[in-house]
């Protein structure tokens, strides 16, 4: 059964003015992931970065849905330009004052203890560019500080958020969703023509380098948040069936299952044995034989299932939408943000980085960060983000009334 919370207009909407609780829930699970990931317990944890690029498309896209759906309530739809810059500008109100306060955190603890050669990388945090920073500088110089690197998803992010519109504004419903079809499908070529260009741009950077900037790269992960937004726009039809998205589900599993027995007896045939066949299918950056044209794919078609699935509310995921589950939701941004600075503390308390350290210690390492993560989330999010968000809309509303309040004026007249 699903679990709809009536919730303000910046919020993450899923249908004019409802928030789906399991929705927060899978953030809470993406979060988790990467936590768990960075402490050395989950080598496959940084999908879940790729769970929140799903999400997003998704959520972003049943915003624009329902401001059209307006049109037939009688309410008049702004001009694609308005639209567009509402959108940045909601967009901006929810990530920029967290992220702000997190990088300038980051800059009075490092600056004096590290120096001030990690400024190079404040070019990228400040535009969003970090992402393309870190795949085209040498990989030596990469990060200068740390807790920043995992800050180049939120540069991925952003990028979107600015272009995406352009295609939903700029491109008319008749071509638009064939187009987003077109590109998830393409994907895989997208990111071989991709690695033939930097490679070309690069002829000295090894394999792993090249990988990392299909990883890395906006255009290559496109299909991610393409595939979010495609639910989200067939979401009635892809519901008519209550089959439908245990069969989606299912399909993906099984071409996980399909690349994973793929390369595991690639690994075998190279040589490798016992726990190295398991080596390099879903842990850390996918490389080599095709990896990584075909892998984001595979692990985007079992994201978009897994959302699908909660969005129906189908039996077993009930439980996403339990408060505790939502709540850690709503504040995973903060959370994602927050984490690595956590774990930067903890390791740096213990002398080496918590990954390395005895499976014992990663556990409760894990349990530390995770607990001080969300405790630190909820305080800013409760105290910092939802204030200037609150501040935000009381301003934009009384600086929308006076244009009303000058027409009634001149009726009136």
């Amino acid at each position: 059964m699903r679990t709809i919370v009536k919730i303000g207009p910046s919020s993450a909407l899923t249908n004019g003015g409802e928030r789906l609780a399991g929705i927060d829930g899978l953030r809470a699970i993406a979060m988790t992931m990467v936590i768990a990931q960075h402490c050395g317990l989950l080598p496959f944890g940084w999908i879940g970065v790729w769970l929140f690029f799903v999400i997003s498309g998704y959520v972003i896209t049943r915003g624009f849905i329902a401001e059209e759906s307006s049109v037939h309530l009688g309410r008049a739809l702004p001009s694609a330009g308005r639209r567009y810059g509402a959108f940045v500008r909601r967009r901006l109100l929810r990530i920029v004052h967290a992220y702000a306060l997190y990088v300038g955190a980051c800059v009075l603890l490092f600056a004096i203890p590290y120096g001030m050669a990690g400024s190079t990388d404040l070019i990228g945090l400040i535009t969003f560019t970090y992402n393309w920073q870190m795949v085209f500088q040498p990989a030596a110089s990469t990060v200068h500080w740390p807790a920043i690197a995992h800050l180049w998803t939120l540069s991925v992010e952003q990028q979107f958020y600015v272009f995406f519109p352009l295609l939903f504004l700029g491109v008319p419903e008749r071509w638009r969703w064939k187009l987003a079809c077109a590109l998830v499908l393409l994907a895989p070529l997208t990111r071989w023509l991709w690695l033939l260009v930097v490679g070309a741009a690069m002829p000295d950077a090894d394999a792993g380098r090249l990988a990392f900037s299909v990883y890395a790269a906006t255009i290559c992960q496109i299909d991610a948040f393409l595939l979010g937004a495609l639910i989200a726009r067939f979401q009635p039809q892809l519901l008519r069936n209550p089959r439908l998205p245990m069969r989606w589900l299912w399909m993906a599993v099984a071409s996980v299952a399909v690349f994973g027995v793929i390369y595991m007896s690639l690994n075998y045939a190279r040589g490798d044995r016992g726990a190295d066949v398991f080596k390099n299918i879903f842990s850390g950056t996918l490389y080599g034989q095709g990896r990584e044209l075909f892998g984001y794919s595979v692990i985007n078609l079992f994201a978009a299932g897994v959302l699908l699935v909660t969005i129906a509310g189908v039996r077993g995921t009930a439980w996403l939408s339990k408060p505790w589950m939502t709540w850690i939701g709503r504040i995973s941004y903060g959370g994602y943000l927050f984490h690595a600075l956590v774990l930067w503390g903890l390791s740096d308390s213990i002398g080496e980085q918590l990954k390395y350290a005895p499976t014992a210690w990663r556990v409760a390492g894990f349990a530390t960060v995770f607990m001080t993560t969300v405790g630190l989330a909820s305080l800013s999010f409760s105290f910092f983000e939802q204030p200037i968000a609150r501040r935000f809309k009381t301003w934009a509303s009384r600086r929308a009334s006076v244009p009303r309040m000058l027409k009634s004026a001149k009726i009136e007249l």
